[in-house]
């Protein structure tokens, strides 16, 4: 949100939040609406993850299967969690950026 408020400030010409709907209908800015993947071995896909939903316990049995993009896909989705729960939740880095001397 403070990136929106600072490209506004900015004076930005557009703003396009991409936008998920939680499970008691609340629009959250999401890029995607898949809060942690799995690989087909069952490990989290550090590339596709963006929570720590993976490793609550409680939320385990909100782990499913859908179709994505055309694509079969294992994880938690926000459509699965209230608002209050997906504030629980911390975001993780994706991409690590590596820099180097050289």
């Amino acid at each position: 949100m403070a990136a929106y408020q600072l490209a506004i400030e900015q004076g930005a010409d557009f703003v396009e939040p991409d936008l998920v709907v939680t499970k008691d209908g609340v629009l959250i800015a999401r890029h995607e609406p898949a809060l942690a993947i799995l690989n087909a071995d069952g490990s989290v896909n550090t590339g596709n993850t963006t929570t720590n939903v993976a490793t609550i316990a409680k939320f385990a049995d909100r782990k499913k299967t859908v179709i994505l993009d055309g694509t079969s896909v294992t994880g938690w989705f926000a459509e699965d969690f209230t608002l209050a729960e997906i504030k629980e939740l911390r975001a993780i880095e994706r991409l690590l950026l590596v820099l180097g001397n050289g």
